[in-house]
C-alpha cells in the first residue's frame, strides 16, 4: 500500500467516524507534502458529492410531486366545475 493510499484511507475513515485527532494529522500531512489539492478533491468525492446528490434527488422528487398533485387539483377541479353550476343555477 503507497502512502498516498494510506492517506486516503485515513482520511475517509476519520471522516465516516468522526475522529477529528485523525482528521486533523492527516491534513496536516497533506499540508506537510504539499498535496491539499488532493485532500480537498478527495473531500469532494466522499462527502460533498453524496450529499448534493441527495439533496438534488430530493428536491426533483419534491418537484415532481408538487407537479403531481397541481394536476391532480386541477383535474378534480375540472371533475367538479359541471356539478357546481348544476347546483349554483
Amino acid at each position: 500500500m503507497t502512502l498516498q493510499h494510506s492517506l486516503e484511507r485515513s482520511f475517509e475513515e476519520s471522516l465516516e467516524l468522526g475522529q477529528a485527532d485523525v482528521l486533523r494529522q492527516c491534513l496536516r500531512t497533506y499540508a506537510t507534502i504539499d498535496k491539499m489539492r488532493d485532500a480537498e478533491a478527495l473531500f469532494r468525492k466522499i462527502a460533498v458529492k453524496p450529499y448534493m446528490d441527495k439533496v438534488c434527488l430530493f428536491y426533483i422528487h419534491v418537484e415532481r410531486l408538487t407537479e403531481h398533485c397541481k394536476f391532480q387539483c386541477e383535474h378534480q377541479e375540472n371533475l367538479w366545475q359541471p356539478a357546481r353550476l348544476k347546483y349554483m343555477g
